[in-house]
Formats: structure tokens, C-alpha cells, sequence
């Protein structure tokens, strides 16, 4: 399945972004940024694209740091801060500290309603929409890594839905793919097989620095597994695929 069927991508697996209940973001989350903006003013670099060609990573990587919506990596935060001129072993710190904070929230995903109109556990449907995520779990993970270099590029996941009786595939690009993705056309295939009757399905969509999923397959007739294409300017440059999982 293409994005929404008509062109546009939609931006799947964008809410695990671990802020307060009410969509703000952590309070612990905005010092963070706010003190990453004030070390980028002190250093004297122009702008957020001469830093992130300094910190070798895509303009939307360290704006996303600068923004205070999401944490970014460590690797990411470490990239900016040395760039700057910061101390990276204090910065690394504090971003422990501040990833333990988020860790610390607490809310029943269950009561998070998904913005669109609800569909039906079934074959080719959007996990969100048909209410899979709440009790989501990851059965199987993998590296996936280029073809043409010992480089890996991000992790695919088997998601389940016990409750549901559903699985999916979902992926995150590291580093390496997000620096990629300032320079390229990146684009993802991410789907999940059942392999007893042959069934596939495949969602494209372009990276988005964050995890991206796929449409869902009904469980309990068979070994399902998850897949992943991820392609640059056209061209595949790496692909992976979960071990097989018997799910009810």
C-alpha cells in the first residue's frame, strides 16, 4: 500500500515521543533544547545548517535537537554539542538524566484516541487506526545494514497486538541514515508476510527521522515476519527482514 493512496506520505509511528500526557513536552525536554540553542549562540556558529555541517549530521537532525519536541540520540547530541564546543562527557550526562526523566512518565496509551476514524482488525489496516498500539509489543528485532558497506542503518521490529490478534512492521533509521537522508531521497518499503498463505503487505513512505511502520496482518494462521526496503535516490541500498514468530 502507497501512502494514502494519493501521493502523500503519511508520517507513521511518530507518537512514542514520550512527552507529557497532553501532547506539551516535558518540562526536562525543553531546558534540554533551550540549553542546546544557548550553546549553539555562544559558539558563534552562524546558523543550524553551519552546525550541522559542522557535526556532520542533516540540517533536520539537529534542528529536531534544537527543537525541544523530541529527544534527540545520543549520537546526535554529541555530534552538536562537540560541534559547538560544549563538554561532551557532561552533555552525555545530562542527556541520561533527561532520558530517565522521560522514562518516568506515566500514561495508559489506551486512552489516546488516533486522530482518524476508526478501522477494522483486518488484513491491509492501519495498526493505529484499528486500535493495535495500546498493547503493542516487539517480538523479534533486527539491525539491517547497507549493501555495499559494513554500515548499519537502522532496526526493524515485529510488532504484535495480542489483544488484536495483529502484527506489523515497524523501523527506525540511525544515525548513519539520517545524515544520509540530508544529502538523498530516502524512502522506506516497510511491510509484514504471512508466510502459510503467501500474503504481503507493503506501505512506502519517505524517512522521517523517527519510526515508521506498516499496514498489519492478522495473526494466528501461521509464521509472520517483517520486512523493510530502504531506498536513496531511487535506489535500494539496504534491506532486512525479522525471523519468522508463530503468533495466536
Amino acid at each position: 500500500m502507497t501512502a494514502d493512496g494519493d501521493g502523500a506520505d503519511r508520517v507513521r509511528g511518530v507518537g512514542d515521543r514520550r512527552g507529557s500526557p497532553d501532547g506539551t513536552a516535558h518540562p526536562a525536554l525543553q531546558t534540554f533544547a533551550a540549553d542546546l540553542r544557548a550553546l549553539l549562540a555562544a559558539s558563534g556558529i552562524p546558523s543550524l545548517r553551519a552546525l550541522a555541517r559542522r557535526a556532520h549530521y542533516s540540517h533536520t537532525a539537529v534542528a529536531a535537537a534544537a527543537g525541544g519536541r523530541t529527544l534527540p540520540s545520543l549520537e546526535v547530541t554529541l555530534a552538536f554539542v562537540g560541534a559547538c564546543g560544549g563538554d561532551r562527557l557532561v552533555w552525555s550526562g545530562r542527556w541520561h538524566a533527561v532520558r530517565a526523566r522521560l522514562d518516568e512518565v506515566t500514561f495508559d496509551p489506551a486512552d489516546a484516541a488516533p486522530p482518524w476514524p476508526v478501522q477494522p482488525v483486518e488484513d491491509g489496516a492501519d495498526p493505529e487506526q484499528a486500535g493495535c498500539s495500546a498493547d503493542a509489543v516487539t517480538v523479534h528485532a533486527c539491525k539491517v545494514a547497507r549493501h555495499d558497506a559494513r554500515m548499519m542503518v537502522g532496526q526493524l521490529e515485529l510488532r504484535y497486538s495480542p489483544r488484536k490478534h495483529a502484527a506489523w512492521g515497524r523501523f527506525q533509521g540511525f544515525p548513519h541514515l539520517d545524515h544520509l537522508a540530508g544529502e538523498q531521497e530516502v524512502r522506506l518499503v516497510v511491510g509484514v508476510a504471512r508466510e502459510r498463505d503467501g500474503r504481503r503487505q507493503e506501505y512506502e513512505l519517505g524517512y522521517a527521522f523517527d519510526w515508521h511502520y506498516g499496514d498489519l496482518l492478522r495473526t494466528g494462521r501461521g509464521p509472520v515476519h517483517a520486512f523493510v526496503r530502504v531506498l536513496a535516490d531511487g535506489v535500494e541500498i539496504a534491506a532486512g527482514a525479522t525471523e519468522p514468530r508463530t503468533l495466536s
